[in-house]
């Protein structure tokens, strides 16, 4: 009897623990706006707003507001309350063990903005800056050993976690502020090597509750993609596909479950209905949280699909446009090499980001017979503007500025957007048209390919 009384304990505890969740509660005094997962949420003065999180034991959430970064850890079960007034977030410390370790990571990450507005203002010449990479290491960890002395009984999930945010976030800040520079390969060996620690981290689930951890994993991650060292990947226009197998380099399942999930969702924008196939084989492997977001993406594309223009492939795109000289340069003289046209505008932002990586790709195409077309749509009034922004982001590649209505360069690739990429052969047929960015690492891999077949 007292055996299965023990089992039905055991049962009712297992079941009882799965069904827990963790909660943040955050109480505004104003009318505030907070992001979580790239999506804006706004609350109402005096109305409390939770969110709830299920589905692991333990949850590393991150928050913006007021434009500044906050970092949460949570377990199974713990509750949280923040409040929020007058641009100000407050961990509420109600004496619970979650407050104060949630208070704790605030004090750490005031440190780190304050490291990036230090060194932001003391690039300005006669400003000497009061933190460096040794330094801000130094203080995060003495800070860290402090928390401990003080409160003993800290989770030792919740020290794990700080642990791989101190080991990385000097990392981050030393090798990592160029990311095209570490995606491109295009740096020490040294730092790669240091870098590569993402992988044998990996095998423990909590690194994916440490942020900067996080953001060197995806910049590792994106080197991989590019240059697969045991040859995981395989043909690069199921670039999908490749994802699912691009994950198999981390070790825990929950690291390659949310690495994939991430990489997915960043690509789902370029999605076409042939794609299908390769994105339901990686939906296989998500949990169902994730994929009931894919699924709703996917829904939203649809509805594009019936809209976008797709009869623009195998054309003969007439392409022509100024040269910062002011003369007329026409694509027809460039037939015989591969060109890779980026269209884009100073004004906007995702364009201007994508400047780094297409520097650093073109270092990897020097020498082979590979055109980089920037074709910019500012008008007339801006080009002084677009003059400086290739001067004083030293673009290299053949810079034109569009000089007709920009409607016309939409209509013609089917643009609904930029920066918009496409592939025209060496017979001038625009063959690959709304490419994924240059920074998602699958034009690098196309265009390799192309080449080789060549």
């Amino acid at each position: 009897m007292k055996n299965v009384f023990f089992c039905l304990y055991f049962l009712c505890s297992v079941f009882t623990g799965c069904s827990q969740e963790a909660r943040i509660e955050f109480l505004p005094e104003g009318d505030h706006r907070i992001v979580y997962q790239r999506q804006g949420v706004q609350l109402k003065d005096g109305e409390p707003y939770v969110m709830t999180f299920k589905g692991a034991k333990m949850f590393g959430e991150s928050f913006y507001f007021a434009f500044k970064p906050y970092d949460f850890f949570l377990e199974k079960g713990e509750k949280l309350k923040v409040k929020l007034k007058d641009q100000i977030l407050e961990v509420v410390n109600d004496g619970s063990l979650c407050a104060r370790q949630n208070n704790f990571l605030c004090e750490l990450n005031a440190l780190k903005i304050d490291y990036f507005i230090d060194r932001n203002i003391c690039s300005k010449p006669g400003r000497k800056p009061q933190w460096n990479v040794n330094n801000i290491g130094d203080t995060l960890n003495a800070r860290f050993e402090r928390f401990k002395k003080q409160n003993p009984d800290y989770s030792k999930n919740f020290g794990k976690v700080v642990e791989l945010e101190l080991k990385y976030f000097p990392m981050l800040i030393k090798y990592c502020t160029e990311q095209g520079g570490v995606m491109f390969g295009n740096v020490p060996a040294k730092a790669l090597k240091c870098i590569s620690e993402v992988i044998g981290d990996s095998e423990d689930e909590r690194s994916v509750c440490s942020v900067s951890y996080w953001n060197i994993a995806h910049l590792y991650a994106d080197y991989l993609r590019l240059f697969d060292p045991v040859k995981r990947l395989g043909d690069p226009f199921r670039y999908y596909e490749n994802e699912l197998k691009l994950v198999d380099y981390f070790k825990s399942k929950r690291v390659r479950e949310r690495m994939l999930f991430e990489n997915l969702e960043g690509l789902m924008f370029w999605a076409t209905p042939d794609d299908r196939e390769q994105i339901d084989k990686c939906l296989t492997e998500l949990n169902p949280e994730h994929v009931e977001k894919i699924l709703a993406l996917w829904a939203d594309l649809e509805e594009q699909f019936k809209e976008r223009k797709t009869d623009v492939l195998n054309t003969y795109p007439k392409l022509s446009g100024e040269n910062v000289k002011g003369e007329i340069i026409n694509l027809d003289q460039y037939k015989g090499s591969w060109i890779l046209l980026d269209v884009w505008a100073t004004w906007c932002v995702p364009c201007c980001g994508e400047i780094p990586y297409i520097s650093a790709m073109e270092e990897k195409f020097e020498g082979k017979n590979v055109v980089f077309l920037s074709m910019s749509v500012n008008k007339e009034q801006e080009r002084e503007t677009w003059i400086e922004k290739i001067e004083e982001s030293d673009m290299k590649g053949l810079q034109l500025r569009w000089q007709q209505d920009r409607k016309e360069l939409y209509e013609l690739f089917g643009i609904t957007g930029v920066p918009h990429f496409a592939i025209i052969d060496p017979e001038g047929k625009l063959i690959l048209n709304r490419l994924p960015y240059v920074s998602k690492g699958v034009i690098y891999k196309i265009l390799n390919n192309l080449l080789e077949r060549r």
